[in-house]
C-alpha cells in the first residue's frame, strides 16, 4: 500500500471491502515492491532471500555436542563444590546431601523444601552417572 498512515490504509481497505476498488489496484505486487528504492523494497528483498527453510538439526546432535565436562554429573559435582563447602553434608549441616553411588552408577541430591502446611519434606533427584 505504501501509505504509511493507518487511517489512509484503512480507508483503502474499506474501499476494497465495499467493492469500490480492486485489491490488486490497492496492494502492490511483491515483485513490484522488491524493485522499489525504498525501505519497503529493501525489506522485501531481504525477506525474499530469507525464505529458504532452515536446515534441520541432526537427530544425533546431543552426542556430537561439545562440552567442558565429560558428563552432566561431573558438571553438577563441580558446581556444587563451588557453591557449598561440603555438598555431601546433610541439609541441616549446610550441604545438599550430594551422593555419587559407584555401585548403582547414579548420583542423587537431597534438598529440604516446605510441603503443604509448613511441614518439611525431602526431595530426591537422581541422575545416571554416565550422562
Amino acid at each position: 500500500m505504501g501509505k504509511y498512515d493507518v487511517d489512509a490504509e484503512e480507508g483503502e481497505i474499506r474501499k476494497v471491502l465495499a467493492g469500490k476498488a480492486k485489491l490488486d489496484d490497492i496492494v502492490k505486487d511483491t515483485q513490484a515492491v522488491k524493485t522499489e528504492d525504498s525501505i519497503a523494497g529493501l525489506l522485501a528483498r531481504i525477506m525474499a532471500s530469507a525464505t529458504a527453510p532452515a536446515p534441520r538439526p541432526e537427530e544425533n546432535a546431543a552426542s556430537t555436542a561439545t562440552s567442558l565436562y565429560p558428563s552432566q554429573v561431573t558438571f553438577l559435582t563441580d558446581a556444587l563444590e563451588e557453591a557449598y563447602k561440603t555438598p555431601e553434608a546433610a541439609v541441616a549441616a549446610g550441604g545438599v546431601g550430594w551422593r555419587i553411588t559407584a555401585r548403582s552408577g547414579s548420583s542423587s541430591l537431597f534438598r529440604r523444601r516446605t510441603c503443604g502446611n509448613a511441614s518439611t519434606c525431602s526431595l530426591r533427584r537422581t541422575w545416571p552417572s554416565g550422562r
